[in-house]
């Protein structure tokens, strides 16, 4: 079974913190125009995350908020969560998704490493 910490950097390589434009980046844009840049789902369920925004969590003095479970540096994440009983635009943060286990197989929550960045209208005609 991975640890906390093993799931938390496959969730959050380099590429992706690299890449992720920050909170609010994409207000005022068509929501179909909205670019996606990492995706995480369930492998249990049918949950799944589109993450468009994202931006290290920092206390008021600047200070980084971390994982509660690795103590790695948190992120807020803004995107589109599918497979609930409805879609919807929201926040997320990565110790979330970490702390996140699947029933029956308490599997972590992963990242599709085969997920190239799109824009919504791409993946939601």
């Amino acid at each position: 079974m991975k640890t906390n910490t093993q799931v938390y950097q496959q969730l959050m390589p380099e590429k992706v913190s690299s890449e992720l434009p920050a909170i609010y980046a994409n207000e005022g844009v068509n929501e179909a125009k909205i670019k996606f840049i990492v995706k995480y789902f369930n492998p249990c369920g049918a949950q799944t995350w589109y993450i468009s925004e994202g931006e290290p969590m920092k206390e008021e003095d600047g200070s980084p908020v971390l994982c509660p479970k690795t103590l790695d540096q948190d992120w807020m994440f803004y995107g589109y969560v599918d497979g609930f009983d409805y879609p919807e635009w929201g926040y997320v943060t990565l110790g979330q998704l970490v702390d996140l286990r699947c029933a029956p197989f308490n599997m972590p929550i992963e990242r599709d490493i085969h997920f190239s960045p799109s824009i919504m209208q791409e993946i939601f005609p």
